[in-house]
C-alpha cells in the first residue's frame, strides 16, 4: 500500500511538472525558429485597431483592459503572442489560448487569415484571462460584448 501511495503520488508530481513546464519549453522553441515578421505585421494591425477603440472608448473598466493588452500583447514572440496550433475540447474550434501560469498568450495561425480587427478580439479575450479569476469565462462575457459593440463602432466610423 505505502509503495503504490508513492508511486501515484510520484506520478502526480510529474504530470503537474509536465504541465507548468510544457508552455515554457514551446516558448522557448518558438523564440527561437525565426523573427516572425508576418505574425509581427499582422499583430501591429491587430494592435492599432485596439487603439483606435481606445480613443473612443468611455468605459474605464474597458480602457483598463485596452491599456493592459496594447501594452502587454504588442509582439509577436515567445511569451507575448505566439502562432501555433491551439487544440481545444469538445466539437468548436480553439482560436486562443492563455495558461495563467505561463506568460503571454497563443493564437491560432487560422486567425491571421481573419481581418485584424476580428484578431484583434482574440487577442484581448485572452489577455483577460490575465485578470482574477483566469479560468472560465464569466468575468469576460459582459466585457467582451461591450467590446465587440465598441469594434464594430471603431470600424463603422473608419469606413
Amino acid at each position: 500500500m505505502k509503495y503504490h501511495a508513492c508511486t501515484v503520488f510520484r506520478g502526480f508530481l510529474l504530470g503537474v511538472f509536465i504541465w507548468t513546464a510544457a508552455p515554457y519549453v514551446g516558448g522557448l522553441w518558438y523564440g527561437l525558429c525565426g523573427d516572425h515578421q508576418y505574425e509581427q505585421a499582422w499583430l501591429n494591425r491587430a494592435i492599432d485597431h485596439l487603439k483606435r477603440m481606445r480613443k473612443q472608448c468611455d468605459d474605464a473598466d474597458l480602457q483598463g483592459i485596452l491599456d493592459y493588452t496594447i501594452q502587454r500583447y504588442n509582439r509577436a514572440g515567445a511569451w507575448s503572442v505566439m502562432v501555433a496550433p491551439c487544440i481545444g475540447f469538445g466539437e468548436q474550434k480553439t482560436v486562443g489560448i492563455n495558461m495563467p501560469h505561463c506568460p503571454g498568450i497563443c493564437i491560432d495561425p487560422e486567425v491571421l487569415t481573419w481581418p485584424a480587427e476580428d484578431g484583434a478580439m482574440v487577442v484581448i479575450h485572452e489577455a483577460m484571462h490575465d485578470y482574477w479569476p483566469y479560468f472560465g469565462h464569466n468575468h469576460i462575457n459582459g466585457r467582451e460584448r461591450k467590446l465587440w459593440t465598441l469594434s464594430y463602432k471603431v470600424r463603422r466610423c473608419r469606413s
